[in-house]
């Protein structure tokens, strides 16, 4: 048999308060509910339930409990301004009854809904989370693919630059590859005409003799006869001349 609860009510316009006297109340051995025109406390083996007069609201902000050093405190926000003058409602017990169960309904409801929009709040909280997670992943990735086709183009540069270097180390001025077309407007330094001209000398004196000496045997005979074409009339007088 639950133990009843000594208690003190007040009231104002917009609000209605209940102290509760209950001997070592621990606020984790209390049940409270509150409905629209019922409350209810519970902490075994002490109880206390009200039908009220009027209608509370239990969701609005200033509604609120305190469970303190052997008292619990209900401050209830009334959905309309007035003075009630009693809370308890008047009514058979059927009547009271039936309307105390529609009030735990509509409240059961309004948890229901509470804890719906709770686990909509929470899936989309970690929609969120997961989308700016996927976000940071790719940019992450897409910095981490820049730097490495940038190290790759500075790998491979200075790889064809070393390349270079070697190859035109290596190679005598006769064996580089040709200038551009850029280049061949471009007189030659004094330099790349003196390697030209040495370069033709070096070839020339590996021709076979007979060939490397024909420009010194044609200055060693003399100047070299010329041939021109005339009329038969002027042989005649060339003719004539001589004799």
């Amino acid at each position: 048999m639950p133990l009843p609860i000594t208690f003190d009510w007040s009231e104002d316009e917009n609000t209605i308060q209940f102290v509760l006297h209950v001997r070592g109340v621990k606020a984790k051995h209390v049940d409270i509910a509150l409905c629209d025109v019922y409350i209810k406390v519970n902490c075994h083996p002490s109880f206390f339930e009200a039908d009220l007069l009027h209608e509370i609201n239990p969701d609005d902000p200033k509604t609120h409990c305190r469970v303190g050093t052997d008292k619990v405190s209900l401050s209830l926000r009334k959905r309309e301004s007035g003075i009630w003058h009693q809370f308890r409602a008047t009514g058979s017990k059927a009547e009271l009854r039936a309307r105390r169960q529609k009030a735990l309904e509509a409240a059961q409801e309004r948890e229901n809904e509470r804890q719906k929009r709770k686990s909509e709040w929470k899936q989309d909280m970690l929609k969120a989370g997961e989308h700016e997670q996927w976000r940071l992943d790719r940019e992450n990735r897409e910095q981490i693919e820049k730097w490495e086709q940038e190290e790759k183009a500075k790998w491979e540069q200075d790889v064809y630059a070393s390349f270079d270097e070697e190859t035109r180390a290596s190679l005598g001025p006769a064996e580089l590859p040709p200038r551009d077309d850029e280049d061949l407007g471009k007189p030659q330094s004094m330099a790349s005409a003196e390697a030209a001209l040495r370069q033709g000398e070096t070839r020339a004196s590996q021709l076979p003799e007979g060939l490397a000496r024909t420009k010194g045997s044609q200055e060693d005979d003399g100047p070299v006869p010329r041939v021109c074409e005339v009329t038969d009339e002027e042989a005649e007088r060339i003719r004539a001349r001589g004799a």
